[in-house]
């Protein structure tokens, strides 16, 4: 487990970890994008893993696992997708840590319990995504994507309730360092282009739609079929517009980096604009398990309390950018370029 030092070192030294690599290369045009996934050729994006795994008994997954198991995989098909570089983008200080918070949570609240080639093949899959011109282009908004809707949502735990479970803290920093590594360059192979998971005891409607290609730990991965599954396929330039919803950041208050101020926001934190507006003291709140993981024996909360300044600043993009998505969709759709 990591120390605990000063907000502004750990800032620094997690941000220089997400350093090097290469970044993609050119990538088409929004019009051009928007022409790719056009009426004619749109394939919808279907949930990675959605199912109510109350209700499955244990007789039910293990007739999943054994029908999952019967689907043979193709793994000489996983090409290795290309590295990807956070810090070769420029995105700036708050969107980058956003986005590592944003990977953490999904490594977490995903695999926390998986073995650690688990944990990177599912941070593989996100990258994936962000390329991929059927999802949205940043981490963050791969990771939220349908969040806001009880059946919409792409990763279960976002929409779920688990994200009001307090995060084992050594696991939540063993998943940070996996999300570092994979926004820093890090490429897990075995899974390529791998785009859609889901866990072996669940069967999906839409598994038989993919390619299968390997099984990690309780995950099996899968590809597009066709042309979407090719590398050429990948070719959305990711956007840096990195926005954690509102509501996620206020619960996983503490544990989030973008939720820290730097120094020149805490220079703007006078005792006028916190009165009567400081967070409540949560100092005495043990950590609760996460959904995967056992109790930690740490039970100190993490001193990167989530400012009003930040959460307002976050508010603000959320609200712009979900502006400008609307308006793009309406004019995408007013040109003939989506289906309506």
């Amino acid at each position: 487990m990591t120390g605990h030092g000063s907000s502004a070192n750990r800032r620094r030294n997690l941000l220089a970890a997400l350093s090097g690599a290469i970044i993609l290369g050119s990538a088409p045009t929004a019009s051009a994008q928007l022409e790719m996934i056009g009426a004619g050729s749109f394939v919808p994006a279907v949930e990675v893993q959605f199912a109510t795994l109350d209700n499955l008994d244990p007789a039910e997954k293990r007739r999943n696992e054994i029908l999952n198991a019967a689907i043979a995989a193709s793994p000489r098909l996983a090409v290795p997708a290309p590295r990807f570089s956070l810090a070769a983008t420029g995105t700036d200080s708050f969107a980058s840590l956003s986005a590592l918070d944003c990977m953490t949570a999904a490594i977490y609240f995903e695999a926390a319990n998986e073995p650690i080639t688990g944990q990177r093949a599912v941070a593989q899959v996100i990258l994936n995504r962000v390329r991929h011109p059927a999802y949205p282009n940043t981490v963050c908004g791969v990771v939220f994507q349908g969040a806001e809707r009880s059946t919409g949502c792409q990763f279960t735990f976002t929409c779920d309730g688990s994200l009001a479970r307090r995060p084992n803290l050594q696991l939540w920093d063993r998943a940070r360092a996996i999300a570092a590594a994979s926004l820093g360059g890090f490429v897990e192979t075995s899974v390529g282009h791998a785009t859609h998971y889901h866990a072996s005891y669940v069967l999906p409607y839409w598994a038989p739609r993919l390619t299968k290609l390997t099984a990690i730990g309780s995950h099996i991965f899968y590809q597009w079929k066709g042309s979407w599954s090719d590398p050429s396929a990948y070719t959305a330039r990711y956007t840096g517009k990195e926005i954690i919803p509102v509501s996620a950041r206020s619960t996983l208050n503490g544990y989030l980096l973008s939720g820290a101020p730097d120094e020149a926001e805490a220079a703007e934190l006078t005792a006028s604009t916190l009165t009567g507006h400081a967070n409540p003291d949560i100092s005495g709140m043990p950590v609760q398990p996460g959904p995967t993981g056992p109790k930690s024996s740490d039970t100190r909360e993490r001193a990167l309390p989530a400012t009003n300044l930040t959460v307002a600043k976050s508010e603000l993009i959320e609200t712009r950018a979900r502006l400008k998505d609307s308006t793009a969709q309406v004019l995408a759709v007013g040109q003939g370029k989506l289906p309506n």
